[in-house]
């Protein structure tokens, strides 16, 4: 079942609060004031609003919205998906942020890929959150035994005194794992599970979100992506760059070029799309 609804008539629009006389000024006018609000209360707990997709070409230009677009496109990093889960149900006379139960999952059907959603409760008109990592999942799998083993290989190296924090992807209050790791060398790592429950077997295909001791994302891959799905290699995300976006803070990828190409392909770059051509800000 599908949790964010919309307009019929306007997919960009929430269907409990849209109004369909929006104009586009109205909206885009709207969508800075939520990106105003969103950014405020993500950064007093520490969760940098990212621009990508289509927002992140508007940035490219001008860092403004572009002039036919009627969204924004947020994403946040792994690290701070928990921190995101808190701010569920949060609400003031403009806002309500609402975050989707299937956030933890790594399989979703297309009508659920987004994670959150921070709805304008006067307009309808809302910003969609979405998550940023899976290359942090260590895939596990099933086992005809209570216990299992496996090795993998990071994607950085580490040494004898770094440490690591594991954490089951989704799994019932009812189950319990012992898992303890053994740091190889450099970038090799074993990880050991054991089932401690009443539970006989395995009884699951068992992911692992992996994070550093600075609970940083743990990457057993050389790339990460969104739930779209979009697809892009790890050093052209981090660092994340400051910057502004129509005069406010927000955050960019490490390299705004490749990730759009990565995208969209070579002639995204270009200054120019239908009837519209970029001059000089404008």
């Amino acid at each position: 079942m599908k949790f964010f609804k919309e307009l019929k008539n306007n997919p960009h629009l929430d269907i409990r609060y849209g109004k369909n006389n929006l104009s586009k000024n109205n909206i885009q006018s709207q969508l800075k004031i939520l990106l105003f609000e969103t950014v405020n209360i993500f950064d007093k707990i520490d969760i940098p609003c990212i621009i990508m997709h289509g927002s992140l070409i508007g940035w490219y230009f001008g860092k403004k919205i572009l002039p036919w677009d009627d969204d924004i496109d947020i994403v946040i990093l792994d690290e701070h998906r928990e921190k995101l889960k808190t701010l569920h149900g949060y609400q003031n006379n403009n806002i309500l942020i609402e975050v989707n139960p299937v956030i933890d999952t790594i399989k979703r059907d297309p009508n659920n890929i987004i994670e959150a959603r921070i709805v304008c409760k006067n307009t309808g008109v809302f910003i969609d959150i979405t998550n940023l990592s899976k290359g942090n999942i260590f895939h596990i799998g099933p086992s005809k035994t209570n216990q299992i083993t496996k090795t993998f290989h990071l994607n950085k190296e580490y040494t004898n005194t770094d440490s690591f924090l594991f954490k089951p992807v989704s799994y019932n209050f009812d189950d319990h794992f012992d898992i303890r790791y053994h740091f190889i060398g450099k970038n090799k790592i074993e990880i050991r599970i054991k089932r401690k429950d009443v539970n006989k077997g395995w009884g699951l295909n068992l992911n692992l979100y992996g994070y550093d001791n600075k609970m940083n994302p743990l990457y057993n891959k050389n790339e990460i992506n969104c739930f779209s799905p979009h697809y892009y290699p790890i050093a052209d995300i981090y660092p994340l760059r400051k910057t502004i976006f129509e005069d406010i803070n927000v955050y960019v990828p490490n390299n705004v070029e490749n990730t759009l190409i990565s995208e969209y392909g070579n002639n995204v770059l270009k200054p120019y799309y239908k009837n519209y051509i970029y001059i000089d800000g404008i």
